[in-house]
């Protein structure tokens, strides 16, 4: 019974985390309706400065939490933690909040940065301040084991926050400050929730001793944050120096297409990180990794190669004509998540054998040569040395991690086989031809690659003798047939 109900928090927990995600990309067909890429571009620029002031605001307490109400020992001493973290984090986030709004718009007109404070940059920060407000609240859930309720707050903001904006945009033609707007009425009774939620199950205090300690114990972890967020969003800001705010709301819709495969990665994530964990030290625990790793790989890879390929017609019927030049840039992007999605699966590995540190400076070193490295590749070639920067960064890590982790195999050729085909794959589909038929060349260049993965990763067949046993299939045979019918029918 136990076992089936950790089963179920987790089934729980990963849902919580992934429909945000769905409705969040299910989104996409109405912003790019309503609005313009330039517009597009403002809002995807605020959200990254946001997203390193959620983490300074945090300054990751919230790991001290989780770690500490389960050596606090009486049940008063863990709502007293749950109420105190929760006190210092709303006092620390109004400050933030108060010195944020003195010095941006300063910060703003010295750098000519193209985005206006009021009023979006504004009720973006506030937001943010919310945002900050709702991390004790959902660590309560998590340690009382409510999955149910935690789903039910997280799920339930994100809800209501989507109906709103709907109603914003696109009945009250209220464009990018409805957008805004649409969060943030939100977020004003979801603050009250909060509250309620600590008060019933946390005693509001202040303990500025405990506070010195969460500070010494999380301060530590601020660097490896702030490295991974340099890491993944950091070449937006630096793309606001070099193109207008239309071209980077052009590739942000291509990033945030490519970040679909997030829900599979994270899907995967919380299914496989407690078996990892669990069988660690178990005789046979490379074995049992390596089938987890090879589901991993078949079942990222092949969704990887359906957004690729369907992007164009994904993009038709998702935005508007705008919008149609992000799947450009789509195969390069999809990429850097893949090997993201990677470094997640060896990161957790790591953490299994206690290798921590290696996490800790491989992400600090990597942190440094992309800030070079989105310098210079956005100067000279603009949003496309901004996707390539994205592969670079990711794929440092990737040498850090594939060199430090313990597994019977890493398929590391099968995999750069397939990033390779990624690449290539625009000039090998004709777009010539009707849509129709297009459409069923990649249907079956789909089929083939899925057999090929097959073959390469589950049979561990060498990728040249797997091509030599895809010769014999049917599906390569019909794929070769189809291609000479089109060359027939030029």
């Amino acid at each position: 019974m136990s076992k089936l109900k950790t089963a179920r928090n987790v089934a729980l927990y990963a849902t919580g985390e992934i429909i945000p995600r769905v409705l969040s990309f299910l989104l996409l067909p109405v912003l790019t309706k309503y609005l313009s890429t330039s517009d597009y571009g403002i809002s995807s620029y605020i959200n990254t400065i946001a997203t390193f002031l959620y983490v300074l605001t945090t300054l990751s307490v919230n790991s001290y939490a989780l770690r500490t109400y389960y050596k606090a020992g009486s049940e008063s001493g863990k709502k007293k933690l749950l109420g105190n973290i929760f006190v210092f984090l709303c006092s620390w986030g109004l400050i933030m909040l108060l010195l944020e709004a003195l010095l941006f718009p300063v910060l703003l007109n010295a750098f000519s940065v193209q985005v206006p404070f009021y009023p979006y940059f504004l009720l973006g920060l506030i937001i943010n301040f919310f945002d900050v407000t709702s991390i004790i609240p959902l660590i309560t859930y998590r340690v009382n084991e409510d999955a149910k309720g935690f789903v039910l707050l997280s799920v339930g903001r994100t809800v209501l926050q989507y109906a709103f904006i709907l109603l914003l945009i696109v009945y009250f033609k209220m464009g990018l400050l409805g957008s805004f707007l649409g969060r943030l009425i939100t977020c004003v009774p979801f603050f009250i929730i909060y509250v309620l939620v600590v008060k019933k199950r946390g005693i509001f205090t202040i303990d500025i001793q405990q506070i010195k300690e969460a500070l010494r114990f999380s301060l530590p972890l601020l660097p490896g944050a702030l490295s991974y967020l340099v890491i993944s969003m950091f070449d937006r800001v630096i793309l606001e120096r070099y193109v207008s705010m239309s071209a980077l709301g052009i590739y942000s819709v291509a990033f945030t297409l490519s970040l679909t495969l997030n829900i599979v990665i994270q899907g995967l994530y919380r299914s496989f990180e407690q078996k990892i964990f669990r069988e660690h030290n178990s005789h046979d625990y490379l074995q049992k990794v390596d089938a987890l790793y090879k589901i991993y790989i078949a079942a990222l890879y092949i969704p990887a190669l359906c957004v690729i390929l369907f992007s164009k017609e994904i993009l038709m019927f998702f935005t508007s004509k705008q919008y149609f030049g992000a799947a450009g840039y789509v195969p390069y992007l999809v990429v850097a998540v893949i090997i993201s999605g990677m470094n997640t699966f060896m990161g957790t590995l790591l953490i299994a054998d206690d290798k921590r540190k290696v996490i800790s400076y491989s992400s600090f070193t990597a942190a440094i040569l992309s800030l070079i490295i989105n310098l210079v590749f956005i100067k000279y070639f603009g949003v496309t040395g901004a996707c390539f920067a994205s592969i670079l960064s990711f794929l440092i890590v990737s040498v850090f991690y594939f060199t430090k982790t313990a597994m019977q195999k890493k398929y590391i050729v099968q995999q750069i086989c397939f990033l390779l085909i990624f690449l290539l794959i625009k000039y090998i589909v004709q777009t010539d031809v009707s849509l129709i038929m297009e459409i069923a060349i990649k249907l079956l260049l789909l089929i083939v690659f899925a057999v090929l993965v097959k073959l390469t990763i589950c049979l561990k067949l060498p990728p040249v003798s797997a091509l030599k046993t895809l010769k014999r299939l049917k599906q390569y045979n019909l794929l070769m047939q189809v291609f000479i019918l089109i060359a027939i029918f030029k």
